[in-house]
């Protein structure tokens, strides 16, 4: 690890995945010619879009001098701001991201990789960034890179693009790596690097994939014709733009009924809540369908509204009641809004319904009737649309209030906010992160849902946004969601007892000032003490695993600091049970912005943990199972096959040699010469026919394997179609430290014989050669010839490389094949031997 500068924990605590992923390391990305900086800067914008954290702040470190960069030490060191400007690159759209294919594929031909810090190095990093989430699917990406940067170039690219994958998706299957000392140090010196790298979730990561996918799609559409995926629900019909698409997506995250209407106020869009609640089918909502559906008492009046409000292009609020699809009507109250574009034009409308049926309910009961229990309706959806307002920069600074409905005007105090700033009527939103948050979305287009406490402006409460970008325009939804809180003022404190121990849960608070941290019930039932204990911060790292007390300490750093929220995973061990532990905490700052109480909840995921590990260990037995049922089928039919030919087929064909040779010494053939020169050439022919069939024979005969051995089973195989016009060499290694299993010694000697008999077949080969070694956790099959090679691209008639390739995936391995015209053809297979149910 010299050449790393740091003894990393990825390869400290994790022996068994170093002797993986070194020899991988070396050659993709230690050793890869590409510049050591490009490497580690490509390293550390890819990993934005994983997971795992550990990776992306260890990289980051190479970066700033904290270990060599790609094991270069005369790599110069990059700055803090550098790496901050390089985190907060925002993922490309699809305009941006076809002009910079436009730019990559108008290169004169291929060129060094840019300089850093360039427009040029931007469009090949956002290039880079889509082969990376969706590789299969990007042939007009690669073919601009390709071109921009040239073969050889390319080739090291995808190498080094498969090396971070591989280290990622190692890092999510193996236990959480602690951050370094070093690291540690440096996020402690600077809380804005702190925050680009432990900030986001990942679930946010997961939705900057998708984001960077749902572009990818925009790029290449699906021709014409070509059917959409299933399972993935039902989308309307017809194409929608970019910002169209991230408006629907937001609008399912909230639990409202929400649609689109065009100018003329026919539907033309409606989400998935709507189509779930009312059981309609996208078609059948379309243009003025949704009346079908509304109480037929209601459906007069509510026309007659939204038509109103349709000619004099005003808001609109009513209640109706609407029926779902089990037929029952609840009671909605509708909410329609105009859009208008920035010339003041008429855009479209869109509404949302919210359920106030309990409410309704309650309003209409007669006076001493039963009413309710108060808070069980729906809090009313406070609307908002505000533009963008970018600094000098070209940054979005703050925002410019359009449009506030009805009961965003109940809440701030009437209209007169519209055309402000939005920090300018809203200030707490600043030291509460709502207008970075809102910031964000204006910046990535990525859609926002998540939940704050807002106290300022007369507010007391917990709100929850959703925000999404339109063209330059933010659309807001803001929800009053206190009464739904854990937490809540009023909640029974039994009622949280028992809430905390079902969910095995437990919520803790911590005075900055003060240094005084308190225990619900539910805390000191997780590590086991004794309920109202004395505990400090320090704890954490009292219980923590050894490889967690890393992160256990800075989690201690950042609750003494009053810092922002943060989100870890930390282990435990609690009277010899170890226990996973899922740490959440937001910070609430005073009237002056800073943190004064952090506010934080733990979950023990170690059950979560436990059934997903044992589904994960079910669903790979099944698997297995069936690629076994499989395998013993086909062996049954060789079997059937070998009988048929050797009882059924063998001997007819041995009959007719009897009967043939009586003829032998006829007068008739001794008269003729011709006759006899057929009849000898007949029973020659019949020999052979008899020779193959018992070939054949023999080895569709299952029990081969099992009789020779694999290993004489494979040389028995070249021995036989070793000949004077192709010279066959068979070259076995198997470990015994790796023992393979029967029946895949079986799938293995199947597959030799598709291989051979193939390039016996068609390659016109002198020689060639067959290799059969086992590795840690694989079986690897190795053929070569010097034959005529062919094009692996273009289309053949036959079935032999097809039927190989379906053979290697039901075994679950990869097939690599290198051929060309006059070059002769490589293939190699690697098949996985260490399967969750033993073959046996």
């Amino acid at each position: 690890m010299a050449r790393l500068g740091i003894l990393p924990n990825l390869f400290s605590t994790a022996p068994k995945l170093a002797e993986e992923l070194w020899l991988f390391a070396r050659s993709a990305y230690l050793d890869n010619p590409l510049p050591s900086l490009f490497k580690e800067w490509l390293f550390v914008y890819l990993s934005r879009l994983c997971p795992a954290r550990y990776c992306l702040v260890r990289h980051v470190g190479f970066l700033l001098g904290h270990g060599y960069p790609a094991g270069d030490a005369s790599a110069q060191p990059h700055t803090v701001a550098q790496v901050i400007g390089l985190l907060s690159l925002p993922l490309p759209n699809a305009a941006r991201l076809r002009a910079g294919l436009a730019r990559l594929a108008a290169h004169a031909g291929p060129a060094p990789l840019p300089a850093p810090e360039t427009a040029a190095e931007t469009d090949l990093l956002d290039a880079l960034a889509v082969l990376f989430v969706e590789p299969q699917d990007a042939a007009p990406v690669s073919q601009a890179v390709r071109h921009a940067v040239g073969e050889a170039t390319f080739e090291r690219l995808l190498a080094l693009l498969a090396f971070v994958r591989a280290v990622h998706y190692c890092l999510s299957t193996y236990p959480q790596l602690a951050f370094e000392p070093d690291m540690v140090a440096v996020l402690a010196q600077h809380p804005a690097l702190a925050q680009l790298l432990l900030g986001p979730t990942q679930a946010e990561r997961q939705q900057a994939a998708d984001t960077l996918r749902r572009t990818l799609a925009r790029l290449h559409p699906s021709p014409p014709g070509a059917q959409r995926p299933r399972g993935r629900g039902r989308r309307w019909p017809g194409p929608a733009s970019g910002g169209d698409a991230r408006f629907e997506a937001a609008t399912n995250l909230g639990a409202d009924l929400r649609w689109r209407n065009a100018p003329g106020g026919t539907t033309t869009w409606c989400n998935q809540r709507w189509l779930a609640y009312t059981g309609q089918a996208p078609a059948e909502a379309l243009n003025y369908g949704w009346l079908s559906v509304i109480h037929p008492d209601d459906r007069p009046g509510s026309l007659h509204q939204f038509q109103l409000a349709v000619d004099e292009g005003r808001p609109v609020q009513f209640a109706h009641r609407i029926r779902s699809a089990t037929g029952e009507y609840r009671w909605f109250l509708v909410q329609t809004q105009p859009v208008y574009t920035p010339q003041g034009e008429l855009a479209e409308w869109v509404g949302a319904a919210t359920d106030i049926h309990v409410r309704k309910l309650a309003e209409l009961a007669p006076a001493g009737g039963p009413v309710p229990p108060a808070g069980a309706g729906a809090a009313p959806i406070a609307l908002s649309v505000f533009r963008a307002l970018r600094g000098a920069s070209g940054q979005v600074e703050d925002f410019e209030i359009l449009i506030l409905n009805a009961n965003t005007h109940q809440a701030v105090g009437g209209s007169a906010h519209v055309g402000k700033r939005y920090s300018a009527v809203f200030p707490h939103a600043v030291p509460s992160g709502v207008l970075e948050q809102f910031r964000a979305v204006a910046t990535t287009g990525v859609p926002a849902d998540f939940e704050r406490w807002y106290e300022g402006e007369g507010q007391h409460r917990w709100l929850r946004y959703t925000a999404v970008r339109h063209d330059d325009l933010l659309v807001v939804h803001t929800e009053d969601i206190t009464p739904r809180r854990p937490a809540a003022p009023g909640l029974p404190p039994h009622l949280l007892a028992q809430a905390e121990q079902l969910a095995e849960m437990g919520t803790w608070d911590y005075d900055v000032a003060t240094g005084a941290l308190r225990w619900s019930a539910g805390m000191y039932r997780l590590f086991g003490l004794a309920p109202g204990a004395p505990v400090v911060p320090e704890v954490y790292c009292d219980f923590a695993v050894a490889d967690d007390r890393a992160l256990a300490r800075h989690l201690v750093h950042h609750l003494r600091q009053g810092a922002a929220g943060f989100e870890h995973t930390l282990r435990i061990e609690v009277g010899g049970q170890l226990k996973t532990l899922h740490l959440k905490a937001a910070a609430l700052p005073d009237e002056g912005g800073w943190p004064w109480l952090m506010l934080g909840v733990a979950l023990d995921g170690s059950r979560v943990q436990r059934l997903e590990q044992e589904n994960r260990r079910l669903r790979r037995g099944q698997q297995q199972e069936r690629r076994l049922a499989v395998l013993a089928a086909q062996e049954e039919e060789r079997r059937r096959i070998s009988e048929s030919l050797h009882n059924g087929l063998g001997q007819i064909l041995y009959a007719t040699k009897l009967q043939l040779d009586q003829l032998a010494n006829a007068p008739a053939l001794t008269a003729a010469p011709a006759l006899a020169t057929a009849r000898h050439e007949a029973d020659r022919l019949l020999s052979e026919a008899i020779r193959q069939a018992r070939t054949l024979s023999h080895e569709f005969t299952p029990g081969i394997v099992a009789e020779l051995g694999l290993e004489a089973a494979l040389r028995e195989i070249c021995r036989t179609l070793h000949g004077p016009q192709l010279c066959w060499q068979c070259l076995v290694h198997l470990d015994e430290d790796y023992p393979v299993p029967l029946p895949l010694q079986v799938a293995a000697y199947r597959l030799a014989q598709e291989i051979t008999q193939n390039v016996h077949k068609h390659a016109r080969a002198t020689h060639a050669s067959l290799e059969v070694e086992t590795l840690p956790g694989w079986l690897v099959l190795r053929a070569e010839d010097n034959g005529q090679g062919f094009d692996p691209a273009a289309p053949t008639a036959g079935i032999g490389l097809k039927t190989l390739r379906s053979r290697v995936e039901l075994l679950g391995g990869t097939m690599h094949l290198a051929s060309a015209p006059g070059q002769g053809t490589q293939l190699q297979l690697c098949i996985p031997l260490h399967l969750p149910l033993p073959l046996q």
